[in-house]
C-alpha cells in the first residue's frame, strides 16, 4: 500500500510533505522551474519493519499549484497501450498555466478520450490545490 502526506503551512508559505511508495507530488510555478517533483524517500507500507521515511519542505507563492494523484491515472490503458507516467507530465507541464479546477477538469477529459471503455481501470484519484 501506498501513502502521501502533506502539511501546508498557510502563514509561512510551505509544504511539508513525506511519501511512502505513493507518486510524487507536483508542484507547479510560475518561477523557476516551473514544474518541481517533491520524491523524498520512502518505502511502500508494510513492505520492511524498520523503514524510514523522509521528508522534505519547500515554500509557494499564490498561484502555485500542489497537485497530488494515484498510480492509476497513469496506468489507464487503451487497447493499444497504457497511458503511462511521461505523458502524464507532459499534459500537466502543457497545461500548467490552467486554473487548479480547470486543470483537474482537463486531466479527467483526457483520460476519458484515452481510455476505450473496456480495459480494466484501476483506482484513480486527484488532487489540485491552487494557492492564494
Amino acid at each position: 500500500m501506498t501513502a502521501a502526506f502533506c502539511v501546508v503551512d498557510a502563514e509561512k508559505r510551505r509544504i511539508t510533505f513525506s511519501r511512502a511508495g505513493h507518486p510524487p507530488p507536483i508542484l507547479l510555478s510560475d518561477r523557476g522551474e516551473g514544474f518541481m517533483e517533491l520524491a523524498p524517500k520512502g518505502q511502500a507500507l508494510g513492505t520492511f519493519d524498520d523503514v524510514e521515511f523522509e521528508q522534505e519542505s519547500v515554500g509557494y507563492l499564490p498561484g502555485d499549484k500542489l497537485i497530488m494523484y494515484s498510480d492509476g491515472l497513469f496506468e489507464i490503458k487503451n487497447k493499444n497501450s497504457a497511458y503511462g507516467f511521461a505523458t502524464f507530465k507532459d499534459f500537466i507541464k502543457a497545461n500548467q498555466n490552467r486554473g487548479g479546477g480547470e486543470l483537474a477538469e482537463a486531466v479527467e477529459k483526457e483520460l476519458e478520450q484515452f481510455w476505450d471503455g473496456e480495459s480494466d481501470r484501476d483506482d484513480m484519484a486527484l488532487i489540485v490545490v491552487e494557492f492564494q
